[in-house]
């Protein structure tokens, strides 16, 4: 199912309800029930915006089209868990994506060990659920943690070794 923004997600769900505007709770238990399902889908990505994403031409990114559509789904999964700057894993590739504009601003080098600031979510592309800076950062970063602390445990022990 494709919806497009938040009033169509309300008319997918059978309300005339618009975003921003408070309306009388007439739901009852089932619709409420629908609601909490629809969004627990966008969530894990069952649910697609059909809004695609797009590079900033500043960033020097270059993607294919079946990046771009991994990279649109990802954003879809962040904004339905509320992020607005996300770090999008996408096979050995790292980009930060400005969620509410939907815009690549950049690739991210995590080889180097340099630190990523300015985001809210870190996210697979390839669909697993989104990982929020409040939970802790287990599959992606691990691997770069063992990496970094190896490297750095190697120029230890060569300047121990003489």
């Amino acid at each position: 199912m494709t919806v497009g923004g938040a009033k169509d997600l309300l008319r997918a769900l059978g309300t005339n309800a618009s975003p921003g505007i408070a309306q009388p709770s007439t739901a009852s238990g089932a619709a409420a029930t629908s609601f909490a399902d629809a969004l627990s889908s966008a969530r894990a990505g069952k649910l697609a915006s059909g809004r695609t994403v797009e590079v900033d031409p500043a960033s020097g990114v270059n993607l294919s089209k079946s990046e771009v559509e991994a990279l649109s789904r990802a954003a879809d999964r962040a904004e339905a868990n509320g992020a607005t700057s996300a770090l999008v894993l996408l096979g050995e590739r790292a980009f930060k994506v400005d969620v509410p504009t939907r815009r690549v601003t950049g690739e991210v080098s995590l080889s180097d060990g340099s630190a990523v600031t300015g985001i809210d979510t870190v996210l697979r592309a390839d669909g697993e659920g989104a990982v929020t800076t409040e939970e802790k950062l287990t599959s992606s970063f691990s691997r770069l943690a063992g990496q970094m602390a190896n490297a750095g445990l190697r120029r230890a022990l060569g300047e121990i070794g003489g």
